[in-house]
């Protein structure tokens, strides 16, 4: 059995055993014992805490598990998934899923709040956005992201960033809404309100909704003639595994993903991510009762008792010519705003809170 570091969390205990089997498999036990204090926590959050689905081996076994079936697809000769036509060639489906890792790594950094080497901070702030009781509090930062060896310098990055509780709203719903193809264009800036053509599918897992997914907004500009022209692509890996939902996107331009697909650049390409991270608030999670025994029964997570959802936002975007205005940034919180209204209409939800 190995003892795992926890990363300072006060007394908390990790250790793992691995035992070896036949044919390559491998059997992983983990054990945690942890303490928080809730003191630090707002309320909203305890449930979710005592749930077992943060910092706990649930959520870390799932994590292990995501990330082996993600090699494995690398591994895999098989063709990916083209909408258009034809198919993608091993070769350049790893090297998407590749660019596809590494965005959706600097979308866990950012959406942790900047901070150490990888990020310079240059302002920072707390605002609300929205009317009324459908205002939210937003941590609005600006950043000028280092570069790391190989990529382009980038300007600085205005980012918004807030958590909110929609209760009694599973997090399997809005996971499907935030997934779903021909509704993108309620909520997603990107696509300009018109519809989103999915072009090309890339399974990561046996997750469902799980892969990365090239997408093409329909109007991206008009070409001669009166013709499309669409000069940019959003890339998106989302996760559906139950102790945490991860929807991360990024624009990019039609030529830098063709010739990351033919074997190009792609260590030298940096994305801004934006997107969604979505949890069960743990209301109605910590035990079930013997009605919900039955194996026909749904499972706790996705509960339409009481589990809620907490879903924490990203939105990035580069500051255009490096100036920033109250304009600016009341106009990008009311986009931010206007995006969780959307999502909470679409799901049904009562109420939307700030965390």
């Amino acid at each position: 059995m190995e003892h795992w570091p926890t990363g300072g969390l006060p007394g908390a205990a990790k250790w793992v055993s691995y035992q070896g089997h036949e044919q390559w498999l491998l059997q992983v036990a983990m054990i945690v014992n942890a303490e928080y204090d809730k003191g630090f926590m707002r309320p909203p959050l305890h449930p979710l805490l005592s749930s077992g689905h943060t910092f706990s081996a649930r959520r870390w076994l799932t994590s292990l598990q995501r990330r082996c079936e993600f090699l494995a697809q690398r591994l895999s000769p098989a063709y990916g998934i083209s909408r258009a036509g034809g198919a993608i060639t091993p070769e350049g489906r790893n090297n998407v899923l590749e660019l596809a890792r590494r965005m959706t790594e600097s979308f866990y950094v950012a959406i942790s709040a900047p901070r150490g080497e990888a990020w310079r901070k240059v302002a920072d702030s707390r605002g609300s956005c929205g009317v009324g009781g459908e205002s939210f509090q937003l941590a609005m930062h600006v950043v000028t992201p280092l570069a790391a060896p190989g990529e382009q310098a980038a300007g600085p990055v205005l980012c918004a960033t807030t958590t909110v509780w929609l209760p009694e709203i599973p997090p399997q719903r809005v996971f499907d809404y935030i997934c779903d193809v021909e509704r993108r264009g309620e909520w997603d800036v990107l696509a300009e309100g018109a519809r989103v053509q999915e072009d090309a599918s890339l399974a990561t897992a046996q997750f469902p909704l799980t892969g990365v997914s090239i997408l093409r907004p329909t109007v991206m500009g008009r070409g001669r003639g009166g013709s499309s022209c669409n000069k940019k692509l959003i890339l998106q890996q989302a996760c559906g595994d139950a102790p945490c939902m991860v929807v991360a996107y990024a624009p990019i331009d039609t030529a830098d993903l063709k010739d990351v697909m033919h074997g190009g650049r792609r260590a030298s390409l940096s994305l801004l991510p934006s997107g969604f991270s979505i949890l069960p608030d743990g209301v109605g999670d910590i035990q079930t009762d013997p009605l919900d025994a039955n194996p026909s029964a749904v499972d706790p997570i996705d509960h339409q008792r009481s589990c809620g959802s907490l879903v924490s936002v990203l939105r990035q975007t580069h500051l255009i010519g490096g100036n920033l205005t109250a304009q600016t940034v009341d106009n990008f919180g009311n986009n931010v705003s206007g995006s969780i209204m959307k999502i909470k209409d679409a799901v049904h939800a009562k109420r939307v809170m700030t965390v």
